[in-house]
């Protein structure tokens, strides 16, 4: 789809508040601004997916994204070996790669890397559960925007009844430890939590397309801002949290309301900044970087942290502007001038981070 705006500004800010969340600093000084932020940043990147994937699309479209996806995890991954074994001089070069291959947050180093290889499985849940629910009679007689919402329920259902499972008697014999500890390949059960955001992304992108959304007055947006915030903050007072990659969803009945309200927060706070031309310049920037701000970003803002500076909230926003604006002008000023580097990075049949 052509760009828009307020989406890539939307995903500039989910991209902010990843960087943000990541921040050992703001834990240490701030830690319910992280409880706050990890109650829906995930989400938020599956609702974005949901807001740009063509959802009708046949077989070899989700094929495409699929393996571009993982051909573009691998390859990052793989151009990080020499760094990581460097950083991590007694780890077995076996464990290193087969963690990556197995690509949970528990089994690879960079951490924040577990989202794609989730990304892509919870992409291909949403091919398969909308190829073979959508002929089924009863979906043939409902609106698409109906069947996705139902499809969004189920699976986020589904996909919370199998985080919630016992696996303590799963184990593995890989270094890293117990299936508890690692959960399944991919991430395979937060990606079916995450098959149901993208079903609700995809809704709400039907919803929006018979009504001018960057024409809603400023004050209702800011209204839904507002109470969104207000409701969130009761709402993880009273209990809820959420780290889909520790696979956590505490207190489900309240965490569900707080990841949609903090979606509608985040949409509504992106369409009011795309009347802020500044502001909104710099973050479609983020937005359109965020494949290397995921991969850099941990690294390049904690080292800075533990080896430069002492505690304190002047070390974590020092290192959180490290993370964030260093890997955006080696995108910019690097990846995406040299086409060598470029087609390398995001691989010619990928054209995933970039739509």
């Amino acid at each position: 789809m052509a760009r828009v705006g307020w989406i890539d500004i939307c995903r500039g800010i989910a991209m902010v508040l990843v960087v943000l969340g990541h921040n050992l600093g703001l834990w240490q000084t701030a830690s319910k601004m992280g409880v706050f932020i990890y109650l829906f940043h995930m989400p938020l990147f599956f609702f974005i997916t949901g807001l740009t994937l063509k959802l009708q699309e046949g077989k070899a479209y989700y094929v495409d994204k699929v393996i571009s996806l993982i051909a573009t995890y691998l390859i990052l991954s793989i151009i990080m070996l020499p760094i990581i074994s460097f950083f991590n001089p007694d780890a077995q070069l076996i464990d290193i790669v087969s963690g990556i291959f197995y690509g949970t947050g528990h089994t690879i180093q960079l951490v924040p890397m577990w989202f794609i290889p989730c990304l892509a499985l919870a992409v291909l849940i949403t091919y398969l559960s909308n190829y073979l629910l959508s002929n089924l009679e009863y979906f043939k007689k409902i609106s698409l925007f109906s069947r996705y919402l139902i499809f969004a329920l189920v699976l986020l259902v589904l996909g919370i009844l199998s985080i919630k499972i016992p696996q303590h008697h799963f184990h593995t014999l890989l270094a890293w430890g117990n299936f508890e500890d690692s959960g399944p390949l991919w991430s395979a059960d937060v990606a079916i939590v995450g098959a149901a955001f993208i079903y609700f992304g995809g809704a709400f992108r039907l919803w929006i397309a018979a009504r001018e959304i960057d024409q809603v007055p400023v004050v209702y947006l800011t209204s839904i801002v507002l109470i969104s915030l207000v409701f969130m903050i009761a709402i993880m007072n009273l209990g809820a949290a959420v780290d889909l990659n520790f696979r956590k969803i505490n207190e489900p009945g309240l965490a569900i309301p707080a990841m949609v309200l903090g979606i509608a927060l985040i949409v509504s706070f992106s369409i009011i900044v795309t009347k802020l031309n500044f502001i909104s310049k710099l973050l479609i920037i983020v937005g359109q970087s965020t494949l290397v701000i995921l991969w850099l970003h941990n690294g390049l803002q904690n080292r800075f942290i533990n080896l430069f500076m002492s505690p304190g909230p002047y070390s974590w926003i020092l290192g959180f502007a490290i993370g964030l604006l260093v890997p955006v002008l080696i995108d910019v000023l690097i990846i995406k001038k040299c086409k060598l580097i470029s087609k390398f990075i995001y691989p010619k049949f990928s054209g995933y981070f970039k739509s």
